[in-house]
């Protein structure tokens, strides 16, 4: 990017002829005049089209700049591709330019000269010593010196942690923007959450002494003899040289990327945001900033709204009756109810009262998602952006299946729709401040969009072009998003409890009135309690919660009672003095972790904006449009969730002395048949697997050349719900012995037997064939 900066008295400019086909179209062509004016001469260049937005966030910032100098009055941005010979593409440019107008307009007054002409112009300058400025700059350059500082202060904190512990251990740096993850390995003990709050003020205090940072090459010899012998299996054995890194008289330690020369280039305060224990290493989240993942401009009205929100919470009871409860942090106890018989309800205040959504210590799903080969870390993405194997992917697309099968069977239409949409787009910028969610933010060649974060704006996009009756209300429309987007700060992610990208179900209902909405909801209330306790996780393990404006509670206090006494259990309530969001009401049913971290998984609202923010409309008995209200159900919440869930639940179970499992219908395999002897029952086996795969039921056979005993504890570790035992006495016979692994017993029975119990098991459950091959010879190792 090349400006000119002239300080004028006047300049008058008249187009005369276009230069380039696809010139600015003028409604009328001819001579201004522009009086008081800095006049802004700019070439958009080939180099600024990597990053459109954060050039023209850098060219506000130096026009500014140089108004401030000046004291100009006004301001005309004039295209002027003579100071540059590597021009952007003209369409870019004429973007960049409307752009910038924009931005400054909302302080200054600007104008701006048409793009694509032949212009004359007469300027008189004003002769100032600083009326004529030039800049020439680059948001490339500001990444790369972005880049070292980042680099600066993970070696910093790194440094910093080394002196506090006097532990030697290595860190490897993963940096994105004003981002990074520390991955320290070999380190011997545990961090805690106080530790980090330490390193963060030890290493602020390091940041602020304005330390050199020295940078000198060595063999590799000496290195490991100034660094330590830690590092002696991470730096490469070939290379001649190794560059090593000094901050003041912090330890030292190699590195091969840039760094600034001096502490006192990191003008921002360093933010360390949580961590996550994984395979024997921590993995260290920090930032840059007061503001880790967007800036306030991006951010909804809702999410910031959030922070201000003033909520009453209650215990209502079945019978209806309200317990106002509080909290006091420092004797850790709560009054206004008796939790002695709701410990996991209890925990579910804590978790919204405490505001504590920090995870310092890794959840057992993540262990057991890694164990059983489901789930796992992609270091290669964003962090939130998991990877599935085949196990992983075949449960996920089973309950994908599932509820999408029950929403489709009460009436739900399913739709596709878009991942991204545009910023500026009316309706959807206005739904942005309702919403309270960081989004991804995307340059395309045309205009910046933002990935969803929920199946609304397509959804409401379609039904706003729909024609619709008051007789077909109501009206279910349904998708399966995958993906949802949402940038959830760093320290909050965890496993599959808390995702960037995860798959949600929306089902929306558009409804004629209050209610016909409040009838939907119980309906679709007792639809999604079904969903739960088929799927495994089992209401009877979640806890209810109902959020609600004081206005609609005061309104409706008894169908919020109703709603209390059809769940069972006593629930928790949450009353807002104000509407903040979109909606009035929302239930929700919480799952409680091991941690005691609090997940939202089933939950539905009732929407009263966005029928009228959409324009959806239907026509009413008299023949008037009408906006509808909106529900938004999810039944299951994220799909991430659910298997999360399961393996805490499974988690939960062998804290207490159970056996841990899956729910039958989501095994990947659901019987294993072990052969003594490959040479002689092999064959049965095989005759075994292609009978029971028949009738629909996911079989494998280790045919591994192992003992007996160590096929037996693979299927235990493997969670097998039945494993069967194949040796000379089970040869052609119709009774076999099956190992239950529920009942944690072994069972005498027939073939068929085994199908019938299986089958009524799975009865009404989605079924999908087994996901790896089916002999385990035949099957790879994904961990380990």
């Amino acid at each position: 990017m090349r400006i000119l900066t002239v300080h004028s008295d006047y300049i008058e400019v008249e187009p005369l002829t276009k230069a380039i086909k696809d010139a600015e179209e003028l409604p009328v062509k001819e001579k201004k005049r522009y009086e008081e004016v800095l006049v802004v001469f700019t070439a958009v260049e080939e180099g600024d089209e990597k990053n459109i937005q954060g050039t023209v966030e850098r060219y506000v910032q130096e026009v500014k700049s140089i108004v401030e100098q000046v004291k100009a009055k006004n301001i005309l941005i004039y295209p002027y591709a003579h100071l540059s010979s590597n021009l952007s593409k003209p369409n870019i440019a004429q973007e960049f330019l409307i752009k910038a107008e924009k931005e400054l307009s909302k302080e200054l007054t600007v104008s701006r000269a048409p793009f694509g002409w032949y212009k004359s112009f007469n300027i008189s300058c004003k002769g100032h010593p600083l009326s004529e400025l030039s800049r020439a700059f680059s948001v490339e350059d500001d990444s790369n010196n972005l880049q070292a500082i980042m680099e600066t202060i993970s070696h910093l904190v790194y440094d910093t942690a080394k002196k506090l512990t006097g532990k030697a251990f290595i860190s490897i740096s993963e940096i994105n923007g004003n981002k990074s993850i520390l991955n320290w390995r070999e380190l011997d003990g545990e961090i805690t959450h106080e530790f980090l709050k330490k390193l963060e003020i030890e290493a602020n205090k390091n940041r602020e002494k304005n330390l050199d940072v020295k940078e000198q090459e060595m063999d590799r010899k000496e290195a490991l003899k100034l660094c330590g012998d830690i590092y002696d299996r991470s730096l490469p054995r070939e290379a001649s040289k190794i560059r090593v890194v000094a901050i003041g008289d912090l330890p030292p330690e190699p590195c091969r990327h840039p760094h600034v020369s001096n502490t006192k280039e990191v003008k921002e305060k360093i933010k360390i945001d949580g961590f996550e224990k994984t395979e024997g290493k921590f993995r260290i989240m920090i930032h840059l900033g007061e503001e880790e993942n967007a800036k306030d401009k991006d951010l909804s009205k809702a999410l910031k709204a959030e922070k201000t929100l003033v909520s009453h919470f209650y215990i209502i009871g079945t019978d209806g009756k309200l317990n106002e409860i509080s909290y006091d942090k420092e004797k850790k106890k709560f009054t206004g109810f008796d939790f002695s018989k709701h410990e996991n309800l209890r925990k579910l205040v804590a978790y919204e009262l405490t505001k504590d959504r920090i995870v310092t210590e890794e959840p057992p799903h993540v262990r057991l998602m890694r164990k059983l080969e489901l789930v796992d870390y992609e270091d290669g993405s964003d962090p939130g952006n998991l990877r599935y194997y085949p196990k992983g992917r075949f449960m996920k697309g089973l309950i994908e299946r599932y509820v999408t099968q029950i929403i489709k069977e009460n009436g739900g239409m399913e739709i596709e729709t878009p991942i991204m949409y545009d910023y500026e787009h009316p309706s959807l910028k206005s739904y942005l401040n309702r919403f309270p969610a960081r989004q991804y933010a995307i340059e395309t060649p045309n205009k910046k969009v933002f990935l969803r974060f929920a199946g609304c704006f397509g959804g409401f996009l379609l039904a706003h072009d729909a024609h619709i009756s008051y007789k077909q209300l109501p009206v279910w429309i349904y998708e399966l998003t995958r993906y949802s987007f949402r940038v959830e700060q760093r320290g909050e992610l965890s496993g599959l409890r808390r995702l960037r990208a995860f798959t949600m179900p929306d089902c929306h209902a558009l409804c004629r009135d209050e209610e016909q909405a409040k009838e939907q909801l119980i309906k679709r209330f007792d639809l999604s309690r079904e969903f739960q306790n088929k799927s495994g996780v089992g209401c009877d393990n979640l806890e209810f919660a109902v959020r609600v404006t004081k206005k609609f509670v005061d309104e409706n206090g008894d169908f919020v009672k109703g709603l209390v006494k059809r769940w069972g259990r006593p629930a928790l309530l949450e009353v807002w003095d104000e509407q903040f969001f979109y909606f009035v009401f929302k239930y929700e049913f919480n799952f409680v972790d091991v941690l005691g971290k609090a997940s939202t998984l089933t939950t539905d609202q009732i929407d009263v904006e966005n029928g009228k923010r959409y324009g959806i409309e239907y026509i009413d008995e008299k023949g008037q449009k009408k906006n509808p209200l909106i529900l938004h159900l999810s039944p299951s919440g994220a799909i991430e969730r659910i298997i999360y869930a399961l393996l805490e639940k499974a988690a939960m179970d062998q804290r207490q002395g159970k056996i841990p499992m899956l729910p039958l219908w989501l095994s990947p395999t659901q019987v294993r048949l072990m052969p003594v002897s490959n040479e002689k029952h092999l064959k049965y086996c095989e005759e075994l697997e292609k009978k029971l795969s028949k009738e629909s039921i996911r079989v494998d056979i280790d045919d591994r050349q192992e003992g007996i005993g160590k096929k037996i504890r693979d299927a235990g570790q493997e969670w097998m719900p039945y494993s069967v035992v194949i040796g000379d006495k089970e040869l052609g016979k119709q009774e076999i012995n099956v190992r239950d692994r529920e009942k944690n017993e072994e069972i005498e029975m027939k073939i068929d037997d085994l199908v019938k119990l299986i089958k009524e098991k799975t009865e009404g459950m989605p079924f999908d064939t087994i996901p790896t091959p089916r002999k385990l010879s035949k099957n790879i190792i994904f961990v380990g």
